[in-house]
């Protein structure tokens, strides 16, 4: 892959990607699933819920007319017991820093609930580097990654030939696939190498610095 010095705009998936949140999300799963009954997946199977969102998750495990219920309690545990138990990923405040000094925009887009994703964007001090969080929202419905993605595209009148997306889960690249971006996956996060390339990523990062090379060159 060639340094993508033309890039303008990085938008960054944020589980997986930007903070460590395996253990807040799948305690919540947890904790969701059993105060409604349901069966707990494997571990494996639980680790594959981070990324699609939880409307399609909840779907699959607990079925369409339980989503609201689901949501709900999951909203109330996350907020109030398990949202901080997350960590950023060594060099992320180093490497959005360079990326700032570049001049690049930067902008989460998460299939997060966008509350929680600028909450924790700012309890780590990451505000500083990103210009606008695009999340999940319940009204209008707004989940899948993709309109997410396509809202950013459109507020902020960003143009797909000079905007990039990093994530760790083929949705990402698939999502931005769909709006004409290209992805560079981050090998990280929750996704495998397989898994990304399948997808289309242009590109792979196994750690947050390599983003640098990628993008800026040098």
């Amino acid at each position: 892959m060639k340094p993508m010095q033309n890039i303008r705009t990085i938008l960054f998936d944020l589980d997986g990607t930007v903070i460590d949140t395996a253990d807040s999300i799948i305690n919540t799963y947890r904790h969701t699933l059993i105060e409604m009954g349901v069966e707990l997946p494997a571990r494996a199977d639980m680790m594959k819920l981070i990324g699609p969102g939880m409307v399609y998750n909840f779907t699959r495990l607990v079925g369409e007319e339980r989503v609201p219920e689901a949501i709900a309690l999951y909203r109330d545990y996350y907020a109030n017991t398990s949202m901080f138990e997350a960590k950023p990923y060594d060099q992320m405040a180093e490497t959005l820093a360079r990326f700032k000094q570049a001049g690049k925009d930067m902008i989460i887009a998460t299939s997060k609930f966008r509350d929680f994703a600028e909450i924790l964007i700012k309890h780590f001090g990451f505000d500083q580097f990103f210009s606008s969080v695009y999340g999940a929202v319940s009204e209008p419905a707004l989940h899948k990654k993709s309109d997410i993605i396509a809202l950013a595209l459109r507020e902020r009148g960003l143009a797909p030939c000079d905007t990039i997306m990093i994530g760790d889960r083929d949705n990402d690249v698939i999502s931005a696939k769909g709006n004409d971006i290209s992805s560079i996956g981050a090998l990280w996060g929750y996704g495998s190498e397989a898994e990304l390339r399948k997808a289309g990523a242009v590109g792979l990062a196994a750690q947050p610095r390599d983003l640098l090379h990628l993008i800026l060159g040098g």
